[in-house]
């Protein structure tokens, strides 16, 4: 079932009540498993909504976040972890980026180049990826110390002359067990018919 989500501030204020607790394990223990949703985003502070639609967990909420410049998607009452501390790996982050992606291998090769620059981050993987008909750039940096470690994983998708990105964090140590949810929701963005 298809639907237009629609957001306001006064949910995220609510939502923002709600508390930060967050469990360190999957939902439903695996990717595969429980059903999905599709949804058609909109940004906050925009006239219509994005021009793809994507899958996501049944019952996770899409709703606005810092001062409705992005959108957070997560189960009910979960929110990002804070910088230096562990990061929530139920929580998506979905933001409007000025980069302009059409030549996504150029992007791909500048990224490359500027992140060898920092020594605080390690580039798993920076690549082209078609996704909904489309390239893409998936991303997945490591950095953080201790508890903090993290991988950010990200999916950039064009939109005109500017991009999308779809960012979640997960502590290293749980990587492995999320990155399968993370393939599945990337994977099912589609251009809204």
């Amino acid at each position: 079932m298809s639907r237009t989500v629609r957001i306001t501030a006064a949910v995220a204020a609510a939502l923002a009540l709600a508390g930060t607790a967050y469990a360190m394990e999957p939902a439903k223990g695996a990717a595969e498993q429980g059903k999905f949703e599709t949804h058609r985003l909109q940004m906050p502070r925009s006239t219509g909504p994005l021009p793809y639609t994507i899958e996501l967990p049944e019952g996770w909420q899409v709703r606005p976040w810092l001062n409705d410049q992005w959108v957070l998607i997560a189960p009910p009452g979960e929110m990002p972890g804070e910088v230096g501390k562990p990061a929530n790996p139920r929580a998506m982050i979905v933001r409007h980026s000025i980069v302009d992606i059409r030549d996504a291998e150029a992007i791909v090769a500048n990224m490359r180049a500027n992140l060898a620059q920092d020594k605080q981050l390690k580039v798993d993987v920076l690549e082209v990826r078609e996704v909904a008909g489309v390239k893409g750039i998936v991303s997945q940096l490591e950095s953080g110390d201790g508890d903090a470690r993290r991988i950010t994983y990200g999916l950039k998708v064009p939109l005109g002359d500017k991009s999308i990105d779809f960012t979640v964090s997960c502590p290293t140590g749980a990587f492995s067990e999320y990155r399968p949810l993370y393939e599945r929701i990337f994977n099912s963005l589609k251009k809204a018919s």
